[in-house]
């Protein structure tokens, strides 16, 4: 199977060396400035004590590379249209694309974007950061859960991709529904993404008061009842899971953060601004996630305006 990865950032740099490692015929569709870097120099991945380097072929154009089976979309929601636009003339009868994205409407984009049955979902739990165009440091957990839209665990392009990561050290497991999944890492995204940012701190300053510790309840509280609009429900404890499943990586910052903090631009509006745009339509009150969404737009707002979509730098991770 040939696969394209798109972009070579915390995700797709990570997934897409891995991959190359593991003698799969996998090339990458870059941004100038990171292709004229791993083009001469290669990806290296650095995890712990060890280290590797793959030379993967590299372009900024798709039609120099192979044409591929699965496209997997290592880049940020912002620049999904852009994406769709480069990638649509190399699409062949079979080709599917495989997501990694944050937020909940990527899947939904894609699918209007094209005919047929193209998309499987997926998410990452990762934390790593760029050292530089090119070099990854891989710092904390890496699991994949993939799945098909209508919940079939056993088609023929889940079982492929299965194969493709048995090859390699990351876990990959199906899910027989995604959309369930997706909101679950959104009620994590929407809660650490965005106080990281307000409190200019790693995750554990959240965790360790009671005062925030109440205000994500609220937080997951509101994000369930929009979920709850979309027709996915979700466990009444998310809010506890939540917070039990961070503290195994509580000194890590996130993507969100990271942004902020490199003056690059962020996924807010993909994250608490989808919650506050939807919940607007539905009727739905959701003050607190309204009030994070203000804050960090207002915090953020220089850095908005003067880095668009589409930057060159990628964001250092996915979590």
């Amino acid at each position: 199977m040939r696969v394209l990865m798109v972009g070579a950032g915390s995700v797709g740099g990570f997934i897409g060396a891995h991959l190359a490692h593991a003698g799969v015929a996998v090339s990458f569709l870059l941004r100038a400035r990171t292709c004229e870097a791993i083009r001469s120099r290669g990806i290296t991945l650095r995890s712990g004590s060890t280290s590797f380097t793959v030379h993967p072929p590299v372009a900024t154009d798709p039609s120099k590379l192979a044409t591929p089976d699965v496209i997997m979309l290592g880049v940020k929601c912002y620049d999904l249209d852009e994406v769709i636009q480069q990638i649509s003339p190399i699409l062949k009868k079979n080709t599917f694309i495989l997501t990694f994205q944050n937020g909940v409407d990527t899947e939904e984009r894609l699918m209007a974007a094209f005919e047929g049955d193209r998309v499987v979902a997926g998410v990452i739990y990762i934390y790593t950061r760029i050292a530089e165009p090119g070099v990854i440091d891989h710092l904390a957990q890496g699991q994949i859960t993939i799945g098909e839209l209508s919940g079939n665990t056993e088609t023929p392009r889940i079982t492929a991709l299965l194969d493709l990561f048995a090859n390699t050290p990351i876990p990959c497991k199906v899910s027989g529904n995604m959309t369930r999944v997706k909101w679950e890492k959104m009620c994590w995204n929407v809660v650490f993404n965005p106080l990281t940012v307000l409190l200019n701190d790693s995750v554990a300053k959240a965790l360790d008061h009671d005062e925030t510790l109440s205000l994500i309840t609220e937080i997951v509280k509101e994000t369930m009842l929009v979920a709850e609009r979309f027709g996915v429900t979700l466990p009444p404890d998310t809010a506890h899971m939540v917070v039990r499943n961070t503290q195994a990586v509580r000194d890590i910052h996130t993507s969100m953060f990271d942004d902020w903090k490199a003056g690059r631009q962020t996924e807010i509006e993909y994250l608490n601004g989808y919650l506050v745009r939807h919940a607007l339509t539905f009727g739905v009150a959701i003050p607190v996630n309204e009030t994070l969404y203000c804050l960090v737009k207002a915090r953020t707002a220089r850095m908005e305006t003067t880095h668009g979509p589409g930057q060159d730098t990628k964001p250092a991770m996915n979590a």
